[in-house]
C-alpha cells in the first residue's frame, strides 16, 4: 500500500509541474528580440572605388563605431526595380559572368567594417563596375538578435525588406556615410 501511495503522490507532483508550464506559441508578437540600448538603424554608403590589394582582390575599410551589443548586416545594391526602388542583396554574394567570378564579403569590429571584393581573375579587367560606384546599406541590429546561423530564424535575413519590417526600422531616417 505504501508503494502505491508513494507512486500516486509522485504522479500528482509531476502533473502539477506539467500543468503549470506555459507555452507562448499563441503569442501574436512577431518581434522576438528585446533590447533596451540598441536602436536598429540603417546607413548607406557609396563606395566610389575600392583599394587594390592585388589584381584579384580589393577592399574598402571604413571607421564605424559599434558597441559590443550590436551586430552588422551589409547589403549591396544589385539593381533597381521598374518603379525605381533599389534591390538589396545580403553579403556574402558571388557573381559569375562570361569572364570570371566575383565575390563580395565583409567583416566588422567595434571600430570599423571592411568590404572585400575577390575575383578569380583580374577584377578590373573582368568588369570595372564591380569595384566602382557601388552602393551598400549597413544595417545595425541588436547583438543578441536571433542568429542568422539559426535553423529557424524569425526573419529571412537575405530579404532586406523583411529585416527592415521585422526590426521596425524607419528607412526615411537612413543616414549617409561619407
Amino acid at each position: 500500500m505504501k508503494k502505491i501511495l508513494g507512486f500516486t503522490l509522485l504522479i500528482a507532483i509531476l502533473n502539477l509541474f506539467i500543468i503549470s508550464c506555459s507555452n507562448d506559441d499563441n503569442n501574436s508578437n512577431n518581434n522576438l528580440y528585446t533590447d533596451t540600448d540598441t536602436i536598429p538603424e540603417v546607413y548607406e554608403i557609396n563606395v566610389t572605388s575600392f583599394t587594390e590589394v592585388n589584381p584579384s582582390s580589393y577592399i574598402f575599410r571604413a571607421p564605424f563605431t559599434l558597441s559590443n551589443s550590436e551586430h552588422l548586416l551589409i547589403y549591396r545594391q544589385t539593381n533597381v526595380t521598374t518603379s525605381g526602388n533599389p534591390v538589396w542583396e545580403l553579403l556574402p554574394s558571388t557573381y559569375v559572368d562570361n569572364y570570371g567570378t566575383v565575390s563580395y564579403n565583409y567583416d566588422f569590429s567595434m571600430e570599423d567594417f571592411t568590404i572585400y571584393v575577390d575575383g578569380y581573375k583580374n577584377i578590373a579587367n573582368l568588369n570595372p563596375e564591380y569595384i566602382t560606384n557601388q552602393w551598400f546599406r549597413i544595417v545595425v541590429l541588436p547583438g543578441f538578435f536571433p542568429s542568422t546561423q539559426s535553423t529557424n530564424p524569425p526573419v529571412d535575413y537575405n530579404d532586406y525588406n523583411a529585416v527592415i519590417n521585422y526590426f521596425n526600422i524607419d528607412e526615411s531616417k537612413t543616414k549617409l556615410l561619407k
